[in-house]
């Protein structure tokens, strides 16, 4: 799982894909090889393959937030927003403590010019772990990006502190 996780983040999609069918081989139910599977196949652009497997891994554990985010980032890949909010609030409702599933829906309102709405989403992310490094960036960009430099200042100032990266 994590060699195939590193594979898909290095741009190596065919051998994503590949791994991901070993493993799943071995165990035809595996949810997480799955999921790693349709991921490669989206950025293989394969959507409707991914949409399948996304689909089979939620019939054996409709609670997966893995699932329905990967659901989300690829049905609005695929210009599909609004089946793509749905996942995404989906995951949320499986995976309410889970930040990173709210990351991604902020994400998703960023993507869609939904600024307001990101914005709250990233500040219900801080006001559980107000470190946060992803959701600091996050919360940086949207304000760079909406004319609110003064407002970027507090974020950027805890991603200094908080990381070790140059």
């Amino acid at each position: 799982i994590k060699a195939t996780q590193i594979l898909l983040l290095n741009g190596r999609f065919e051998d994503a894909k590949a791994r991901a069918e070993g493993l799943l081989k071995t165990n035809p139910k595996d949810v997480d090889a799955m999921v790693l599977r349709a991921n490669a196949m989206a950025s293989l652009r394969d959507t409707a393959g991914a949409i399948a497997d996304i689909e089979e891994a939620l019939k054996l554990d409709p609670s997966s937030s893995a699932a329905l985010v990967s659901m989300g980032s690829v049905r609005l890949r695929s210009g599909d927003a609004q089946q793509a909010e749905a996942a995404f609030r989906q995951a949320i409702a499986v995976a309410p403590n889970d930040l990173d599933v709210r990351l991604a829906l902020a994400s998703f309102f960023m993507a869609a010019g939904r600024s307001a709405e990101a914005e709250q989403t990233l500040n219900e992310v801080l006001a559980k772990e107000p470190k946060h490094l992803l959701a600091n960036r996050l919360l940086s960009t949207l304000y760079v990006s909406s004319n609110r430099v003064a407002e970027a200042e507090q974020p950027l100032k805890v991603v200094a502190e908080s990381s070790n990266a140059p």
